[in-house]
């Protein structure tokens, strides 16, 4: 990664928190991302590393806005996993997450063109 001039550019992730622990020994500086199926409690993982890690990646039904707040005020980034419905895109979006892992990219990009949309219109109303 080092040598392509990767690092600043992707991050590593895993459920394994084996694989995890050896790649921050390989390379400290690689930005690790753990992360957390929906069977698992966010917080008992984080407990098993031996570092934190920089950014939590927990199946996006584990997550509220609370806790989102929760994770970002101890300096995680929160990038949930794989929410392909609108109103899950939507409802995630809202907690206000880092990033959103998706398989259809066209569904976001879309809720972002519609929101942006909406707060050109919001912010015009009172010309009207």
């Amino acid at each position: 990664m080092k040598s392509y001039d990767f690092n600043n550019r992707c991050n590593l992730q895993s459920f394994d928190l084996d694989i995890l622990e050896e790649i921050k020994c390989q390379d400290p500086d690689m930005t690790i991302a753990l992360l957390i199926d929906e069977n698992e409690c966010i917080e008992d993982k984080l407990k098993k590393l031996s570092f934190k890690p920089d950014i939590i990646s927990p199946y996006f039904k584990l997550l509220t806005k609370a806790k989102v707040k929760l994770y970002q005020s101890q300096n995680y980034r929160v990038i949930p996993w794989t929410i392909n419905e609108d109103t899950h895109l939507k409802r995630t979006k809202s907690f206000g997450v880092d990033a959103i892992i998706t398989d259809y990219p066209h569904l976001l990009i879309e809720l972002l063109k519609q929101e942006t949309f909406q707060q050109v219109i919001n912010k015009n109303m009172h010309f009207l």
